[in-house]
């Protein structure tokens, strides 16, 4: 795989291979693979308005035309790129641009993003705890939601939902010591449940506890003091236990949250991004559940959809998964959507839970050997039936039999460009590398596993092995996992391109990747994941004219102060959903 570097890009730019007349003529790939060239003359269409972005930098991501300094749209759509000769062949023009320097890329395509969920745990409706440095500030938070519910007379209305918390931020010894009495200090009347950021922990208050009638036997994951009472910390799955008495997102809910948080990726210059998880299998009123897809078909087929939405099948829970209840999903109850324009609301993949850190596979079997089983039978239960499969993988033993298992899949029933992918992966090493390209295996990566601290090693194995994977020829993707991070690409390609984090730490300096190759991460490579690159991901005469205008040239900022850099404009279908020039 080619690697792009500042050097070389620039090198292009300079030679005059991708600017003014050279550029208007550059070969542009289509979706079969040919290549057509622009045809001279006028770029007036008649029937549609155009825009004329020019005196800027264009960075295509198009490896066939890398950059320019000019770009007109038609419509909804790329009509060509070049340089100053646009302006000259086009006569009637709706709306003339001058970037004055300004970089336009692509829209940003988010590929693994909680986007509903996100939604959900976004003020009013839930309280936010993001940026919280001790347990006195999250009590006064709490304080000011408590205050405000008092005169909530029902008591299903009562309860004080709180998300974003990262206790990576508090000292190790309120890290340690968070715990219910915390929480009933400043609220024992009210229930309240605090989803830690990375949503692996939920600290309930005593009322929360006694509503559900934890007593510290149900589950491993209630933490318990020497007393063996429940101290209200609840691990991983531990986390359901509350389910039941919390009271879910309504659809009210999700049409009130919507709105703001599309809102606000517009703002950070998104266009796309994929759901990784809905389905049956994530429950009702979570965000995650089947209602939250009923609510994209509403959108969709309304027109009333402002983003482009890929997602992923969830038919199980995150453990325990079964092949069987994969094929009794896919063959009995799902129902393909029909009528929606899969340009903006796609379901082709299908999500798998192959991991967790201390179990070394997490589906269902009593023992390891009928838990590898179970993952290669569901892994073959998907491929045959047509859909890809996201698989989430992120412990060391686990990403090698989960490269293994779609291999022998593809090997029992051939599919041309199966397109499956590895979410998480972040201890694959080389070996599973090679092998996931040799499938036609993607990687999506996060990460948010790198905001703080030193990131672990193990022999053999890096986290975020972003190096390797481009240099195994690994198609590979960058993503939020929004709500457990915010979902600022911007902060995610200063991680993965420095490798230094809040904290100053610089981790496995060998893995570091150009700040081109860490772009196409964000835009060309998740068209790939969705199916799109004929039409989207580059700026490319007849794509979809999703654009985003930056304030400056990303290319010469260092990586550190990529989190700097503003959006002044976010471009959806030929349309401007956000200006800010």
């Amino acid at each position: 795989m080619h690697h792009w570097t500042r050097r070389s890009i620039l090198k292009a730019a300079g030679s005059g291979a991708v600017t003014g007349a050279g550029a208007l003529t550059a070969p542009a790939a289509t979706a079969a693979g040919t290549v057509n060239s622009p045809a001279e003359g006028s770029l007036e269409d008649p029937s549609d308005e155009l825009t004329l972005f020019h005196n800027g930098s264009v960075l295509t991501m198009d490896r066939a035309c890398p950059q320019a300094s000019a770009v007109l749209v038609s419509g909804n759509k790329i009509r060509a790129v070049g340089g100053t000769e646009l302006k000259t062949r086009v006569g009637r023009v709706a709306r003339v641009i001058d970037l004055q320097g300004r970089m336009v890329l692509p829209g940003i395509n988010d590929s693994h993003f909680h986007f509903a969920q996100y939604a959900l745990t976004r003020p009013p409706l839930t309280v936010d705890l993001s940026g919280v440095t001790s347990i006195v500030e999250l009590q006064a938070r709490l304080q000011q939601a408590a205050t405000a519910r008092d005169g909530q007379p029902a008591e299903q209305k009562s309860w004080i939902k709180c998300f974003g918390l990262d206790v990576l931020l508090l000292s190790a010894a309120e890290r340690q010591s968070l715990n219910r009495r915390d929480l009933d200090a400043v609220s024992a009347r009210h229930p309240v449940s605090l989803r830690e950021a990375s949503s692996h922990i939920t600290y309930i208050n005593s009322r929360a506890l006694s509503l559900a009638g934890i007593t510290g036997g149900e589950d491993p994951g209630v933490v318990v003091d020497a007393a063996g009472e429940p101290t209200g910390v609840l691990n991983e799955a531990a986390q359901n236990l509350i389910n039941s008495v919390e009271p879910p997102y309504t659809a009210a809910d999700h049409y009130d949250a919507l709105p703001r948080a599309f809102r606000a990726l517009h703002e950070l210059g998104l266009t796309s991004y994929t759901e990784p998880v809905l389905g049956p299998g994530m429950g009702s009123g979570t965000g995650l559940g089947p209602d939250t897809l009923r609510i994209y078909e509403e959108l969709a087929r309304s027109g009333q959809l402002p983003m482009r939405v890929d997602v992923q099948l969830a038919p199980v829970a995150q453990s325990g998964g079964r092949a069987e209840d994969f094929r009794r999903y896919l063959d009995e109850v799902w129902k393909p959507l029909q009528g929606i324009d899969a340009r903006w609301l796609r379901v082709g993949a299908v999500k798998a839970f192959a991991d967790g850190l201390d179990d070394p596979l997490n589906t269902g079997g009593d023992t390891a050997e009928e838990r590898r089983q179970e993952l290669i039978d569901i892994v073959r239960v998907v491929h045959e039936r047509g859909f890809q499969l996201g698989i989430h993988v992120i412990g060391p033993q686990d990403t090698g039999i989960a490269v293994d298992a779609v291999s022998a899949a593809q090997r029992a029933v051939p599919r041309a460009d199966p397109r499956h992918w590895l979410i998480h992966g972040y201890w694959i090493d080389q070996a599973a590398l090679r092998r996931a390209s040799r499938a036609g295996l993607g990687l999506n990566m996060q990460s948010s596993f790198f905001v703080r601290g030193e990131l672990p090693t193990l022999p053999g194995r890096t986290l975020l092995p972003y190096r390797w994977a481009l240099n195994a020829g690994v198609t590979t993707m960058t993503s939020s996992d929004a709500p457990v991070a915010a979902p600022d690409w911007r902060e995610h390609l200063a991680l993965v391109v420095s490798r230094r984090n809040l904290d100053g730490h610089q981790s496995a300096p060998e893995q570091q990747i150009s700040l081109l190759d860490a772009l196409h991460t964000y835009t060309s490579a998740p068209a790939w994941q969705n199916r799109a690159e004929s039409w989207k991901g580059t700026i490319t005469p007849g794509k979809a004219a999703d654009l985003c205008v930056l304030d400056r040239n990303i290319l010469t900022v260092d990586a550190e102060r990529l989190p700097e850099i503003n959006v002044n404009a976010t471009m959806l279908d030929g349309r401007f959903v956000y200006e800010a020039f």
